[in-house]
């Protein structure tokens, strides 16, 4: 996978988040995008 950085990271929690607002996909965890994930 490509290194979004911050940047791009932000930008992916912030469309999830709206989506979830929709209803579209459950909310994010507060560890959801977190990379490496940990086990």
């Amino acid at each position: 996978t490509a290194d979004l950085g911050e940047d791009g990271y932000a930008a992916v929690r912030g469309l999830l988040t709206r989506a979830a607002a929709e209803g579209l996909v459950p909310p994010l965890g507060p560890d959801a995008l977190l990379f490496p994930a940990s086990s």
